[in-house]
């Protein structure tokens, strides 16, 4: 809206139009403002994007039942995933002791 306003400013004031120039001037002017409001819509959502990269990701609340269903098996795979890798752990660190009890005997 502030960028309209000003362009619309700038036209009325500081620019001169006679009748030589016509519809080939009221088309340029009008591609001239779409350029203009493109720009700032543009530049607008780039600001956006920059802005949401730089705080912390949050993740999205989800709005269907679909989606919270979705969410529930992720977050249990998740869980399912960290127990795994325990298990595993736990493996290797007994193995480890078993090895070094071998290399001893």
């Amino acid at each position: 809206m502030i960028a309209t306003t000003l362009f619309r400013l700038y036209i009325i004031h500081f620019t001169t139009f006679n009748k030589a120039y016509g519809t080939i001037g009221a088309v340029l002017l009008l591609l001239t403002w779409m350029y203009y409001s493109m720009v700032v819509v543009l530049a607008g959502g780039e600001l956006n994007a920059e802005l949401a990269k730089g705080t912390a990701e949050v993740a999205p609340q989800p709005k269907t039942e679909y989606d919270k269903q979705l969410a529930a098996a992720q977050s249990e795979r998740a869980a399912e995933d960290r127990h795994e890798e325990k298990k595993n752990e736990q493996k290797e660190v007994r193995s480890a002791s078993k090895r070094e009890k071998l290399a001893k005997d």
